[in-house]
């Protein structure tokens, strides 16, 4: 039984040391009396870490003023914890026992006591650990730029979508961001180019009446527009003006970018509104049709020489279909269709031409050309 019982303090010391290592614990005491106008963590707590510094600089970390005389003040658990992240404290590393409540009160009457010397070397409290932005506040500050950016700068160009801002903001600088209204920030730059890295400055009032200044880095570029129509489509229905909007792409979207050299083609498929149209949602109006009488052209030194045949598959501008004799169905003859039952004789090695709608036609994303931008003096 000796043994057994000598095992279970090994274990228990090894667990005390394990447990010393990996976080400081405080353990809040029932009663506590604070030495001077200011209590500071030491005063209620006793504080275990292996690390004498950090210790220290726990026992220093200032938890508000003393209880006027005559006067009770309360200090949860939660409250000393709101107290070290605002020092910087890693709460991770941090354990709490004891009491989950405490109640100061202050003394009868103040009695003046004489001062002591300063043994412990800290005169003020000191952040243990530095301050880290979370990914949320990151996202806030970003907002805030991105936001008084858009308000106070305008494209000069009217055939470009609306201007993406990308910024990298440093660590000191996003807590203050955060809290800072969007409409007090201005930007200091009268012009900016495309692209980046380039430095952005944003200025803003502070309480004190002084101005703040607040530098980063800034990539801009221009939102890509993409075409979708208002409302449903179904399939077959020839596109008009009426029918397309453009909007501005989202990060990684791609689609068809001119309306104009949309109207007149067909819905392949049942299209939605919002979905970026792409190019295997249209196909070209039919200008021939299986079974079609087309008149049929051949152009060669000057002279022109047309012919009827009867068109076997249907195509539209600038397809290449098949058409038959009339009086001999085992006449078979190539040509491209030009118009409306129209077409000419593909010529043996001849390729295809490219229409004016498809080599207007372009898919997003695209590089913009240099652009600068101005402020919005309106």
């Amino acid at each position: 039984m000796f043994i057994s019982h000598y095992r279970q303090a090994i274990l228990a010391g090894v667990l005390a040391c394990a447990s010393s290592v990996s976080a400081a614990v405080i353990d809040v005491q029932a009663v506590a009396k604070p030495s001077a106008g200011l209590i500071r963590l030491g005063d209620i707590a006793h504080i275990d870490d292996a690390d004498p510094q950090l210790q220290r600089e726990l026992q220093a970390v200032s938890l508000g003023p003393a209880p006027a005389p005559g006067r009770k003040l309360r200090i949860t658990q939660q409250g000393i914890r709101e107290r070290l992240l605002a020092h910087g404290v890693n709460l991770t590393e941090i354990e709490f026992a004891g009491q989950s409540l405490i109640i100061l009160e202050g003394p009868s009457h103040e009695v003046a006591k004489p001062k002591t010397p300063n043994t412990s070397g800290i005169s003020n409290p000191i952040a243990v650990r530095p301050w880290v932005a979370s990914p949320m506040q990151r996202t806030q500050a970003e907002k805030a730029i991105q936001t008084a950016f858009h308000r106070q700068f305008q494209s000069g160009s009217t055939d470009i979508g609306p201007l993406k801002l990308k910024v990298v903001i440093a660590e000191r600088d996003v807590a203050i961001l955060t809290h800072t209204p969007t409409e007090l920030i201005q930007f200091v730059e009268p012009g900016l180019e495309w692209g980046g890295p380039q430095t952005l400055t944003a200025q803003f009032p502070q309480a004190d009446g002084k101005t703040q200044i607040v530098r980063m880095q800034a990539w801009i570029n221009e939102t890509p527009q993409i075409v979708t129509v208002k409302h449903a489509v179904p399939k077959g229905q020839v596109l008009r003006n009426d029918d397309l909007i453009t909007m501005p792409a989202q990060d990684g979207q791609t689609g068809l970018g001119r309306s104009e050299d949309l109207i007149g083609q067909e819905a392949a498929r049942a299209l939605r509104p919002g979905a970026p149209l792409q190019p295997t949602d249209l196909t070209k109006t039919l200008l021939v049709r299986n079974n079609d009488l087309v008149t049929v052209r051949v152009r060669a030194r000057g002279l022109s020489v047309s012919r009827i045949l009867r068109a076997i598959a249907g195509g539209g501008e600038g397809d290449v279909i098949n058409l038959v004799a009339m009086e001999n169905p085992r006449e078979k003859v190539q040509a491209r269709v030009t118009g409306w039952h129209e077409a000419e004789i593909v010529t043996p090695g001849g390729e295809r031409a490219t229409t004016p709608a498809e080599s207007s036609s372009r898919t997003f994303p695209a590089s913009a050309e240099p652009l600068k931008f101005r402020g919005d003096d309106k």
